[in-house]
Parts: C-alpha cells; structure tokens; sequence
C-alpha cells in the first residue's frame, strides 16, 4: 500500500498557487511514482541506461517543521556533481504529478562554521546561509538546522530514444527497508505524458508517489526509534 501525504501536508499542497510560486524562483515540475523491486528491474529495459548515480542524500530540519509542511532541506553527495544543498518547498500536485520550488546552492560556497565538513551537524540559517534561503527558512519559523540523518539512494538514468529520460531510485532507509521510485522531470508537458504511459504500462505495481523521499526518512526513522524503544 503506498504511503499518504499527512493531512497537513495536503493543506499546504493545496494552499499554494503554480503563478504565486513562479514570480518566486526555480520551478521543477517532476512526475513520480512509486514501484515494486520488480518494476525497477523491468523499467531498465525501456531504453538506455546512461548514468549510474550513487547519492548521499543528508538531511535538516528544527523538530520536524519542515518535514510538518511537506519541504525538504538536503545537502546531497553525489559521484557524479559537487556536494549540494537544496531547499525543496511544495507548490501543487495531482496524480503523480507535483511541482516544488527548489533553491540550490554548492555546498562549498556557504558560510558554514564547520569548516569542511560537507554535512556538519547543525547549520545556523541567520549566519551561514544565504539571505533568499534565510527567508524562505524563516516563513516556517526555521531558524537553526539540525542534521536528522542521511539516506543512501542509487539512481539511474533511463535514456528513451525519440522521448527522454526516466530516473529510477532505489533507497535504502534507516529501518532496513528499501523503497523504489519512478521519476520523470521535463519542461515539455507531453513529454512528461508520454513517459508516463509508458511507466505506467512497463511497470505493473506503478502508483503515484504521494511523499517524499525526506517523508519516507522520516517514518522509516521514527519507526526504527520506536522499536528501539520496546527493545530496550
């Protein structure tokens, strides 16, 4: 059964309009949905694999408050790119289909007191990150960061000939279990459209993702804490 957005994350998905957000900053239009190990598998074989990623995804957030309002604050190590930091903030979705405001920043360039390290333990918004990010931190009473925790997922990029491409995750949460999604992310509508029939139909058990990857951390991760708890 395929996990549900909470009811507070509903409210501030639909809370917010594509034309508001658009006057605001970088819009990712991305069609997702979640499949079956076996789905993964059968999805490699519509086109050319061209990419392997292995990602390093680390999490923040100030007692949930992002995860609350369905965003996402991440510093990503990838194999492929430079150490990545990234605000992911909803906008709207239907279907499968959502669109998030995204801020992205190279790891390197923030004011971070740490020092080297890509993905300190605590990030100070007001003094090492940069001003639109602040604010944007700000709107949901977000002022000092903490590292929750990391996953790690593998990505891969399926070439289509004559359409685009399809990302295809495989993660790995803290509670041992591993989740497997379809991405699809394109400026062309009909681009998207085409390649989500074909999703649909190569992938049998393909259900709209309805949470993020932040979302699935976070119940995997307070699941795995609540039975620590009754073990102990």
């Amino acid at each position: 059964m395929p996990l549900q957005p909470s009811k507070s994350e509903n409210m501030l998905w639909n809370s917010r309009s594509i034309g508001e957000i658009q006057e605001q900053g970088h819009l990712e239009v991305e069609t997702k949905f979640e499949i079956s190990s076996g789905d993964f598998d059968r999805l490699q074989t519509i086109g050319n694999v061209r990419r392997c990623e292995r990602q390093l995804n680390v999490y923040y957030d100030a007692h949930w408050k992002l995860a609350d309002s369905a965003c996402t604050l991440r510093i990503r190590l990838a194999n492929y790119s430079s150490p990545i930091l990234a605000l992911k903030v909803p906008v709207s979705k239907a279907g499968e289909q959502r669109v998030m405001r995204e801020f992205e920043v190279l790891a390197r360039d923030l004011r971070l007191e740490s020092g080297a390290s890509l993905h300190p333990t605590k990030i100070d918004a007001e003094r090492e990150l940069p001003d639109e990010l602040q604010q944007q931190l700000a709107r949901f009473g977000v002022r000092h960061l903490q590292r929750v925790g990391w996953v790690r997922n593998t990505r891969l990029t399926v070439e289509v000939q004559g359409i685009g491409a399809v990302e295809l995750d495989r993660t790995k949460l803290p509670d041992g279990t591993v989740a497997h999604e379809a991405e699809i992310e394109s400026p062309d509508a009909v681009v998207q459209r085409k390649l989500a029939v074909l999703v649909r139909h190569c992938a049998y058990d393909a259900k709209p993702s309805h949470v993020s990857k932040f979302e699935r951390f976070r119940r995997a991760a307070l699941s795995l804490e609540a039975m620590n708890r009754t073990c102990g």
